[in-house]
């Protein structure tokens, strides 16, 4: 059952009508002006607020987890109350099983239940970047007593043996022993994350100290293994002092440890709310203008003051250079480093630093199929609480919501608007990963780890690293049969693949090369808002579509204007050559010596200098008529 109001501009205030429809899903608002239709999907509502009964009405506003804020006015009481009631209580999800992918079909789709959940497969990942190998071999947890949190499949150190790995995972927050999630194609530098370990102030583990020297001794025994802890050092020290913390590089041999100073999801959770206070108008500033028929509008310098104290940028920042750091070192020219990544429990900064740092130096990642495949492997199989940290259902300590995963979205956001060539997907399907993640319509984001989602009946699950449907998939729409359904809206026009790696593609559709991004991703000038997604309200904003319609369309003007100031030039060439008898690449030759006026001097003939830089594109058009 869905929610229709109908509301009506009139010269008399704003009244709204509520209608209860099982079939009918939008808001209709029949204005002065047009006719718009906003659907707002009660599973995407995130809470629902009353304000003091006003002379014109009974005001409610209702805030989106897409970010999304509606305003409404009713003439009664009685009826506000209503409408509150019946939006409190359609948004609420008391469990997991109650959550709209059980019982309904995402509007649109057209593909079956059962379709999308053999998209990825993990094995098939490794095995394009060269895995196993002599010196990392898989590991089977598809019973999931190694961690209950990790995959079915994991890839270790050939040398380490199962008494090392039991240990290692031991001494592990959650048991979340060391592993590898990515492999340079040198197949040295190697790329793996874990949990913190339970050092305490006093407690040692042989095994895991042998864990880590396995890693490195399998990346080739060459440089020091970088162990990066994404937190801040104090945090890590608070952490020691409750029996967990880092690595003693006075026990652990042959490790350098930075530290990265990411904040916790705690502070994270705190910036986004300081964010979104300021990039929304205050509700009775809203229901003020509704009632002169004046749109909100969001100003300026409360934006940018809102996004100063946020500190959300400063921590996208963070995420961007650790990242970087990472990548750019495990190339190499720069030493061929090899990482192991940690934060507290290895499932949220660890998630987003090691999934950022292969986006930027593996190009598969960043073409249409590729960042799916990094979500579901980083993301989804090596686990992230999808259910906590987006608030999907109402048990969920509040405290334990954070927008973590809409970070890492925002961060590759930033990376695409610098570098649109370098990304075959456009910032929409961003957009639309966000709003799967939070809105629990689909079962690919729900869940914690793999275990969990096969236990809700949401994954195929792996036996003997072998897929198995076994019915489990039967219950939900998998995210990626909707994606791959709406490839072309996707896609993105400006997509310019490096040279090795389009080479790489002719032989196979998964290569494994590597071209890492520039450095001037990290400048802290670059980084702002993604208005697209904080400020979707705000209608005057061009939608990502609208605006990348119009740059493609700018480049094909461009294109057919320089195009035809060549044929004018081609021409001017041919008439020349026939007034000097001479050929047309004599003249070129001619004309590509110090100056065209020196080349008339040395012929005998004045010819008129031919600019270097083409006319302006406005005045190309007169070229075009007159020449025919």
């Amino acid at each position: 059952m869905q929610l229709t109001q109908t509301a009506y501009f009139c010269k008399t205030p704003l009244f709204v009508l509520p209608l209860i429809t099982p079939i009918i899903s939008s808001f209709i608002f029949p204005t002065r002006y047009y006719l718009a239709f906003f659907k707002i999907q009660t599973c995407l509502i995130d809470r629902v607020e009353r304000l003091p009964l006003t002379a014109y009405g009974a005001p409610l506003i209702i805030r989106g987890k897409d970010f999304r804020v509606a305003c409404f006015l009713i003439r009664h009481d009685r009826d506000c109350q209503k409408v509150y009631d019946t939006l409190t209580r359609l948004a609420q999800v008391p469990s997991i099983q109650y959550l709209p992918c059980f019982r309904d079909r995402p509007l649109g789709l057209l593909a079956e239940r059962c379709q999308g959940w053999d998209f990825f497969d993990l094995r098939s990942d490794f095995e394009r970047m060269g895995l196993p190998n002599n010196s990392w071999v898989a590991l089977d947890n598809s019973s999931y007593q190694i961690c209950d949190t990790y995959p079915g499949l994991l890839f270790v150190p050939e040398i380490a043996d199962r008494t090392t790995l039991l240990g290692s995972a031991n001494f592990r927050s959650r048991r979340r022993l060391p592993v590898l999630t990515w492999i340079h194609p040198n197949g040295k530098a190697v790329l793996c994350r874990s949990s913190q370990p339970l050092s305490g102030l006093t407690s040692k583990s042989v095994d895991d100290q042998l864990m880590l020297r396995c890693i490195r001794c399998a990346s080739g025994d060459g440089p020091l293994l970088y162990v990066v802890d994404t937190r801040p050092p104090l945090n890590a020290l608070t952490n020691r002092a409750q029996g967990k913390g880092y690595e003693d590089v006075n026990v652990y041999k042959d490790i350098i440890l930075r530290f990265l100073q990411i904040p916790n999801i705690h502070a994270v959770r705190g910036s986004l709310e300081k964010l979104l206070k300021g990039t929304s108008a205050t509700s009775l500033s809203v229901v003020a203008n509704f009632m002169f028929y004046q749109d909100p509008k969001v100003s300026l310098k409360d934006l940018n003051s809102a996004v100063d104290k946020s500190s959300w940028l400063r921590y996208l920042r963070l995420i961007v250079e650790a990242a970087y750091f990472i990548a750019s070192r495990m190339e190499p020219e720069a030493g061929g480093y090899s990482f192991l990544v940690h934060c507290s429990d290895g499932w949220d900064r660890t998630a987003q630093v090691c999934s950022l740092a292969q986006l930027m130096i593996d190009p598969y990642y960043r073409t249409f199929n590729g960042f799916q495949a990094l979500i579901e492997k980083d993301w989804l199989y090596f686990g992230h609480k999808f259910t906590d940290r987006c608030g999907l259902v109402d048990s969920v300590d509040p405290r334990e919501v954070s927008p973590i995963f809409v970070q890492f979205l925002d961060c590759t956001h930033h990376l695409l608007e610098l570098l649109p060539e370098a990304f075959e997907f456009n910032s929409r399907m961003l957009l639309e990963l966000h709003d799967h993640s939070r809105s629990g319509l689909y079962g690919t984001f729900i869940g914690c780890s793999e275990r969990e989602r096969m236990q809700l009946g949401c994954v195929l699950y792996i036996v003997n690293f072998a897929c198995s449907n076994h019915g489990l998939s039967q219950k939900t729409y998998s995210s990626w049969a909707y994606f791959a359904e709406n490839r072309h809206l996707f896609i993105n026009p400006l997509y310019k693949p490096p040279v090795a790696f389009a080479q790489a593609r002719k032989t196979t559709n998964r290569p494994h090369v590597t071209a890492l991004l520039p450095a001037f991703v990290t400048s802290p000038h670059l980084f702002g808002p993604w208005a697209d997604l904080f400020l979707r309200r705000e209608w005057r904003i061009p939608s990502v579509s609208q605006r990348t319609v119009e740059v493609v369309d700018d480049l094909k003007t461009q294109t057919k204007a320089l195009s035809a100031y060549s044929c004018l030039l081609r021409k001017r060439v041919l008439e020349l050559s026939k007034l000097l008898g001479k050929s047309q690449a004599e003249i070129r030759d001619l004309l590509s010596l110090n100056g065209n006026r020196e080349v008339g001097d040395s012929i005998g003939l004045h010819v008129v200098p031919i600019s270097e830089s083409p006319p302006p594109v406005q005045n190309l058009f007169v070229l075009i008529d007159r020449t025919g």
